[in-house]
């Protein structure tokens, strides 16, 4: 009994309780779904048809993915400092990705520039 509850404590004490836990689970999904690329295929064919709500998908995800590379490379916040992400980004990806704008079918050369942009950025 003694050493039960001291195996018990010394797991606590050291931190294996929050390995143990259901949050870590979830937040492995969750970066595992933000990661992954294996869904792109689907999300990118149904933002240039505009099949259900595949160019709002596809807009988060290149939102996302600026926002993200705005702020490692160029210390520039994507939503906090708009005028600046877009002299960045530049005007013919910028109404893609630009949050005050209406979301609209993604057509497939500014895909194609979107994507070229962020590589180069």
């Amino acid at each position: 009994m003694i050493t039960a509850v001291a195996l018990v404590t010394a797991r606590y004490t050291t931190g294996f309780h929050s390995q143990d836990s259901a949050l870590r689970g979830s937040l492995r999904l969750i970066e595992e779904q933000r990661a992954g690329l294996g869904d792109w295929r689907r999300v990118v064919e149904n933002g240039l048809t505009g099949r259900g709500d595949g160019a709002e998908v596809l807009r988060r995800r290149l939102q996302w993915l600026y926002a993200a590379r705005l702020a490692e490379r160029h210390a520039v916040s994507l939503h906090d400092r708009p005028q600046a992400a877009a002299a960045l980004v530049g005007p013919e990806v910028w109404p893609l990705i630009d949050p005050a704008r209406p979301v609209t079918p993604v057509p497939a050369p500014v895909l194609r520039a979107a994507v070229d942009r962020l590589s180069s950025l």
